[in-house]
């Protein structure tokens, strides 16, 4: 019986998007195929001795990775252990080559073990150690950078000061909640960056890198937490009635106008892409156009002119429709923010959607339980103020809770992870800035941005790589991506700017006018603000797809 690995993996920088691929496959181990989407072959042979040979002209393309489907379970842990080293490990040259050669060692050192154990037999176990998964081509550095430079960018006073809202540096507002929204917003950004341009030649649905893959989920369940926080510390501190009307419609002049641009921008990008298919009902038309046209409040629309390949501009929408459904559930919210203590309520609540199963859809339930979780933070936060605060230990804290996220997740939609998320955020909500970080200036005006760069980047994203000269550079290999990826950024930072300057503040402006009408009004008095008016509230509403 012919030995085989269960696990082949390639780097290489070649300009094709295959060029990082986990596929499963049975193939003799002293010969490694793969071929390409454009039947461009790679063949290595000698793997035994750890330096493959290359059987093409292209440089730089390798084995990285393989492993024995008889191997122990012992060395498959110390194989996946040093792959989630790996996930966080600096991805400069000389310490990629200074940890390849440690891990190297340490298999070999495994490899030792298992054979004086009589585990694995002698060949077998050097093989497994001289194939050991190491994936390192989705960098997370160049991620950092661009968002580094998008804070810098947004830094000067004068030149972005127009983008600052009224009470921008008052002392009552959150910064904290300011600056990590602006990096959420990223957060999905990238993700979706890397999804685009990586799905497409992957023949299995899974996600080529978990530290990309993890942004997306870990960037809605946040922000979902931040509209929890920020609505429930509205009601949980009102002295009087709340004024409804007003209230609603605010929001949905905050979040419509926006939206609207961008649906419009789908439906043409979309017929300009098919046309009107021949036989097509007007009236089926006609219900797709509304559907996407309602705001966000209708779930799983159908896409337009049943055309999936425009999705992208505006899939990341699917959030607003949770938002919409919370914010429906504020005056029954309101009902229990009248206790003295909310804090046990909130968490009995919590306990209940995380772990009683069957009575709220698999999905969904994660979605309820981090607007609960951000509901949380805002009781412990009124009835704890000594929670309050700012410091290096509570930022060390916090970042190791989400490292922890990373670490020991697959995805955001869990128990263990929806409680990590709930601890940053609570730290987070209480003041916490990540040794400053999001307390900076840029961070924060990045945070004023933070619908447009949400609701508008899949558009900056798909018209900037469908096709042209950034798509063909970025297919030329990682560091012609990672630079294509900045550009876009930059691109997107230019966007948002104007959607925000032009569309979005005279929306909430024409908003607040229309609930300043004594229509609108009522007769309702309060001693207090409307919720909506609360400083952070006004961009609350962002998600990740």
């Amino acid at each position: 019986m012919s030995r085989t690995v269960s696990f082949i993996m390639l780097q290489s920088p070649c300009p094709i998007r295959a060029r990082k691929m986990a596929r499963l496959c049975h193939i003799p181990l002293d010969r490694a195929e793969l071929k390409t989407p454009q039947n461009q072959r790679f063949t290595f042979g000698n793997i035994d001795n750890g330096k493959p040979e290359i059987g093409n002209s292209l440089h730089g393309v390798q084995v990285v990775g393989g492993s024995n489907p008889l191997a122990p379970t012992k060395i498959k842990a110390a194989r996946l252990k040093a792959l989630r080293l790996f996930r966080f490990s600096p991805h400069f040259a000389f310490v990629q080559c200074f940890l390849d050669k440690v891990l190297d060692v340490c298999l070999k050192l495994i490899a030792s073990l298992a054979r004086g154990h009589g585990l694995v037999e002698s060949s077998l176990a050097t093989r497994t150690a001289h194939c050991a998964i190491i994936m390192t081509d989705y960098a997370i550095w160049p991620a950092a950078a661009t968002t580094a430079g998008l804070i810098l960018a947004l830094t000067p006073k004068r030149l972005f000061s127009r983008l600052d809202t009224p009470d921008f540096n008052s002392a009552n507002r959150l910064h904290s909640l300011d600056g990590l929204r602006g990096l959420l917003a990223l957060a999905v950004f990238f993700h979706h960056s890397v999804l685009g341009h990586f799905r497409p030649s992957l023949s299995e649905p899974t996600f080529p890198s978990p530290f990309y893959d993890m942004l997306g989920s870990v960037g809605v369940a946040l922000f979902f937490m931040i509209t929890g926080f920020l609505f429930w510390s509205r009601l949980i501190s009102a002295q009087t009635s709340i004024r409804w009307m007003p209230l609603y419609v605010k929001r949905f002049f905050r979040i419509a106008p926006l939206y609207c641009f961008v649906a419009i921008v789908y439906g043409l990008a979309t017929l300009q892409a098919v046309g009107i298919p021949a036989g097509t009902s007007p009236l089926h038309i006609a219900k797709q156009a509304v559907q996407w046209l309602a705001f966000g409040m209708v779930q799983n629309p159908e896409p337009f002119l049943s055309f999936p390949n425009t999705l992208g501009i505006i899939g990341q929408s699917w959030s607003l429709y949770y938002e919409w459904l919370f914010y429906a559930s504020l005056p029954f919210l309101a009902v229990l923010a009248k206790n003295r203590t909310t804090a046990p309520i909130v968490i009995a609540a919590l306990v209940f959607v995380l772990f009683v199963d069957g009575v709220i859809g698999p999905g969904a339930r994660y979605f309820v339980a981090q607007f609960l979780l951000g509901m949380l933070a805002a009781s412990i936060n009124r009835e704890h103020p000594a929670i309050r605060g700012d410091g290096p230990r509570r930022s060390v804290v916090a970042i190791a809770l989400l490292v922890g996220v990373f670490w020991l997740c697959d995805t955001a939609y869990t128990q263990l992870a929806s409680v990590l998320l709930g601890g940053f955020f609570t730290l987070v909500a209480s003041g916490t800035s990540l040794f400053g970080l999001l307390k900076l200036t840029g961070a924060r005006r990045l945070g004023d941005i933070s619908y447009s760069l949400y609701l508008t980047h899949g558009a900056v994203l798909t018209f900037m790589f469908t096709s042209g000269p950034l798509l063909d550079f970025s297919l030329t290999g990682s560091p012609q991506f990672f630079m294509a990826q900045a550009i876009s950024a930059l691109v997107l930072l230019m966007v948002c700017i104007a959607t925000y300057m032009l569309i979005e503040k005279p929306g909430i402006a024409l908003g607040s006018w229309i609930a300043a009408l004594p229509s609108i009004q009522g007769r309702q008095t309060a001693s207090r603000a409307p919720i909506d008016q609360h400083p952070t509230t006004a961009q609350s509403v962002e998600g990740a797809g």
